[in-house]
């Protein structure tokens, strides 16, 4: 099983864990999301993001769902709070899911919620955001602990 980085990417009971960059933005719940809605109409309404720790040059694997809403957006992965110079997906109001891996650079990584384009009042929901260290297979079984028999009889593998 793996070990779940991101807290309260569910968004089950509140939005607690996710921090505003600025106040071009404010983030609630709703029905089991987040909705981020713009506080201006500038352009460029801010970020929500989270940091988690990661091991540099592990490889990490995330999902993410995107509800869409009335305006354009991103969700990434980067090295500081307002980069998402490791992973980006950009989306124009529509809902999809994103699955995604990286490399970590860094001791601490964030994944960032961000709202582009639009106007006051716009909104972009978001939900089911996970993110697990990978870990290879040949490390969680190693081959001396692979049996070559069971019951005396040989293992039979397929190529």
């Amino acid at each position: 099983m793996f070990s779940q980085l991101i807290t309260n990417g569910d968004f089950r009971y509140n939005v607690d864990g996710w921090t505003a960059s600025n106040s071009a933005n404010t983030a609630t719940w709703s029905d089991g999301k987040i909705r981020i809605t713009a506080n201006t109409a500038s352009g460029n309404f801010g970020i929500r993001y989270q940091g988690f720790a990661t091991q540099v040059g592990k490889r990490y694997k995330g999902t993410a769902t995107v509800i869409g809403g009335t305006c354009s957006g991103r969700l990434g992965v980067g090295s500081s709070t307002g980069s998402a110079n490791i992973f980006q997906s950009s989306f124009s109001s529509n809902t999809f899911d994103v699955e995604f891996e990286f490399d970590a650079v860094g001791t601490t990584t964030y994944f960032i919620l961000q709202l582009v384009g639009g106007d006051q009042n716009e909104f972009c929901e978001y939900d089911n955001i996970r993110i697990a260290k990978q870990t290879p297979f040949n490390d969680i079984i190693k081959p001396a602990d692979v049996p070559t028999t069971i019951f005396n009889n040989p293992i039979r593998t397929f190529a």
